[in-house]
């Protein structure tokens, strides 16, 4: 399949990530951005409320190495709902799946167990229901890496010898 017929559409540059905004306010709107101001050792939370351009300048961050991070981060990639996957051949199908979506969710989900954890932490008087979420959110999250790993190691080369 040439490449011109897989068509991703990115945005580059969101409203919203300006020198004059605060973290907690980016991270609102693009939650992959914590991801950075974490790097950073910037607060994105309850205390993230001073203006970027301020924080770069009290932590001696370069401002315009931060915002091109923020950028990339926060870019909103959109794959066409055209795209054939019922006509793939099994291989790319699966192998897409392996290098896309499991490689997200191995990247993602200890990121946000360790937020999920300091957020609890800190917010539990006034949302009670925090341990129980994140209970559950453990619960999903030690169950999510042995599934990816029985459906590579098991489902998919089945599904490639039988196909």
């Amino acid at each position: 399949m040439p490449a011109k017929d897989i068509s991703v559409m990115i945005q580059s540059y969101p409203k919203g990530i300006t020198e004059d905004a605060c973290a907690a306010d980016i991270v609102k709107q693009f939650h992959r951005t914590a991801a950075v101001f974490k790097k950073h050792d910037i607060e994105f939370c309850c205390g993230g409320k001073w203006p970027l351009r301020m924080v770069c300048e009290t932590k001696g961050i370069n401002q315009d190495l931060l915002m091109e991070e923020l950028h990339k981060a926060s870019r909103s990639i959109a794959i066409p709902g055209s795209l054939p996957f019922d006509n793939w051949k099994i291989d790319f199908l699966t192998d897409y799946i392996v290098n896309v979506h499991h490689e997200y969710l191995r990247q993602t989900l200890p990121v946000l167990k360790e937020q999920l954890k300091k957020f609890v932490g800190e917010h539990t008087k006034k949302y009670p229901f925090l341990p129980e979420l994140e209970n559950h959110f453990g619960y999903l999250h030690k169950s999510m890496i042995p599934h990816l790993q029985q459906e590579e190691e098991i489902i998919f080369p089945y599904i490639r010898q039988i196909s």
